[in-house]
């Protein structure tokens, strides 16, 4: 082939599938998804230059035990981002740079997702070629054929419209064993070094890529043992190229050194759980990936249209002719390397919980591409052994093939998936509906939303730059208030239908201002709460947290009775710690166990949805406790307490005028 009508193909191409990546990119995916939300996130902070590590769930609790050996480390340039289960960094830079540019948008990452989409076809033309470079005219056709392959791949295209780093990882290998091919070929000092950089930096993309190194060492190795006059060679280059990545890939180990636990969070968050895992659960899994590759797919509606095979009706026929192709040569060197490529890159799939899981196995789909293409090649040199009107004929269909193949892909994702059912609520599309009516309140007013927002980065991403609201799970019971002089504002979620009675009872003078499908707003004016003492309390824990006020059911009981407290907690500073919250009924010695302890509601705010280390300064806490007062309670007076210990010591918070560690909230009487 002409090397114009060689660059002039690879160019058409490559913009044809840089057009499928680019249309519509703004509104498709549709929604806010939570994944590329929080990726923005952080890519917004590096360009910021603010210190990492940062967190924007409420359900990210797990660092807390990470951290206990060693704090966190804070940095400008975090190697390793440790929110939403850890994720490598090399994509958020270069999403940085999109932000920077375009501004805090989930299309300024995708745009990142579009360029790494094409230059992952770019990788697989190359990493072809140099595969079949012993034969140039017949490595230039595979390299051909595997671009054009790749391009109507509908899970190469879904995952370079997606703002996650997944994608980067088929750029970064196809580039990586491209090189490193091309460095063990000619020997050239700075294709080795070329070779070794992308290594190194390949580390940074996906958790698959720890595969990688064993990958490249395969063809290292059958040089080594064909050619005994360039062993020298091979051992100084390869040997140079793996220090390289090793120097590049060192701040990476060093923070895996510090911080094990990240090394297995993540696939951990997605493997086959603890109890069914097991030797046959792994060999159903081969089965189901398998299987995915032509018959049954991925279900995750954000990853897949759900059910589609990775590869389409013809691309699955060539398959098997390209799969025939390897097993019939399995010993050659460039079929070998295929083979075990797409064994390492489809492993990850084979350990995850529900197999297929296409966003795991990735790293195996140039793999899967090169034998597609081989099965095609077979098809091209038959045609060309036929008489010039079959071979025009048979060329026309192969080539119709590959467009019919971008032309499925385009359609699956384009139209069918757009349109698959609550596509929009799938991908957070409510959470974002949700942010943009918080980013028109008041700037000055304090803002929750209830119940408990998992996706709360996709939350954060649409208010834009003003004051990030907080969630709590109104059905316990408990009702953070805002700031006093400041209103207040609920946004209640149509799944709680328990708050917005809590909302009414608790403030009558508030007003539903909204109310949609999705959710209500009810609007609390500024109140005067806290700003003076209930009569007959005095004193505060450690200049921590204040009692403004509190209510009981009766003070006039009978045994067998529940007593229902409301208390009222001000934060006077930031709280660093959890504290549990107590109230109390003492009264004479119980005979059963000496203690004057009768009843007792101990738990954290809100059951621990609302822990103390969340309250902000200045903030009003509203929280309700039972107390079942038992059936062989003497008669007489009792008190009823109130105060905080700490979950982790046990120790009760002392208040700041010395007088002890409880208040006094009432004296209850039980009457028969």
């Amino acid at each position: 082939m002409k090397r114009s009508w060689h660059l002039a193909t690879l160019g058409l191409i490559l913009s044809v599938a840089l057009g499928m990546r680019l249309y519509r990119l703004k509104e498709l995916p549709p929604g806010l998804f939570h994944d590329e939300a929080y990726n923005t996130l952080d890519a917004d902070a590096l360009a910021k230059g603010l210190p990492h590590p940062r967190f924007y769930d409420s359900w990210e609790v797990y660092s807390r035990e990470i951290h206990t050996t060693w704090p966190p480390e804070s940095t400008r340039f975090p190697v390793f981002l440790e929110g939403n289960y850890g994720r490598e960094a090399l994509y958020h830079y270069f999403g940085a740079l999109a932000v920077w540019m375009f501004g805090r948008h989930v299309w300024s990452l995708r745009l990142v997702s579009a360029v790494a989409g094409v230059l992952g076809v770019f990788g697989t033309y190359w990493v072809t070629r140099e595969l079949f470079a012993a034969n140039p005219n017949r490595a230039t056709r595979l390299g051909l054929l595997a671009a054009a392959v790749a391009t109507g791949i509908y899970s190469l295209l879904a995952f370079s419209r997606l703002g996650l780093r997944i994608i980067t990882l088929v750029t970064l290998e196809t580039l990586t064993i491209a090189l490193w091919l091309r460095a063990g070929r000619t020997g050239r000092w700075y294709w080795w070094a070329s070779a070794g950089l992308l290594l190194g930096l390949s580390q940074y993309t996906y958790i698959p890529a720890r595969s990688l190194p064993a990958i490249v060492a395969l063809p290292t190795i059958v040089w080594y043992a064909q050619t005994r006059a360039r062993r020298r060679q091979l051992m100084v280059g390869g040997a140079a190229a793996l220090l390289i990545a090793l120097l590049i890939a060192a701040p990476l180990i060093g923070f895996f050194l510090r911080y094990p636990a990240y090394l297995t969070l993540r696939a951990e968050a997605i493997a086959v759980d603890q109890a069914e895992r097991g030797l046959d659960v792994m060999l159903a899994n081969v089965g189901r990936v398998f299987l995915g590759i032509f018959a049954r797919g991925d279900s995750n509606p954000i990853l897949n249209l759900p059910g589609r095979p990775l590869l389409d009706v013809f691309q699955s026929v060539f398959f098997f002719v390209g799969l025939a192709v390897c097993l019939k040569r399995f010993t050659s060197p460039p079929i070998l390397l295929i083979l075990f490529w797409g064994a390492a890159m489809f492993a990850p799939s084979v350990i995850s919980g529900i197999a297929p899981t296409f966003g795991r196995s990735i790293g195996a789909l140039p793999s899967l591409v090169i034998i597609v293409s081989l099965g095609i090649d077979l098809a091209w040199a038959y045609a060309a052994r036929q008489s010039s009107h079959r071979q025009a004929i048979l060329t026309a269909l192969i080539v119709g093939m590959l467009c019919l193949s971008v032309g499925i892909a385009a359609h699956d994702y384009f139209v069918s998936w757009a349109a698959w059912p609550d596509l929009d609520k799938i991908l957070h599309q409510d959470v974002a509906t949700v942010g943009r009516y918080i980013r028109g309140l008041p700037d000055n007013s304090s803002v929750y939303v209830t119940p408990t927002q998992k996706y709360s980065a996709s939350l954060l991403l649409a208010i834009g730059e003003r004051e990030p609201p907080k969630d709590f799970y109104g059905p316990v019971g408990l009702l953070p208030a805002g700031v006093p002089q400041n209103e207040t504002w609920y946004i209640v979620m149509r799944e709680d239908a328990e708050s917005p009675e809590l909302l009414e009872s608790n403030f009558p003078r508030g007003i539903w201002v909204t109310e949609t499908d999705l959710f209500r707003a009810y609007r609390v004016p500024a109140s005067t709460v806290c700003s003076s003492l209930q009569d007959g309390i005095s004193g505060n824990f450690v200049a921590l947290i204040r009692l403004c006020e509190h209510s009981e059911s009766s003070v006039n009981l009978n045994p067998g009775d529940e007593l229902r407290v409301k208390l009222t907690w001000q934060a006077l500073s930031v709280i660093d710690q959890r504290f549990t919250a107590f109230v109390h009924l003492l009264g004479p010695a119980n005979p059963a166990t000496g203690s004057p302890l009768w009843a007792q509601d101990d738990h954290e705010p809100g059951q621990g949805t609302y822990a103390t280390d969340r309250w902000s300064q200045g903030e009003i806490v509203i929280e309700g406790f039972q107390l079942r007062i038992p059936e062989d309670a003497p008669v007489g007076e009792y008190t009823l307490t109130t105060g905080f210990y700490s979950l982790d010591s046990m120790e009760r918070l002392g208040r700041s005028d010395s007088s002890g560690d409880v208040i006094e909230l009432a004296k209850v009487m039980l009457t028969e």
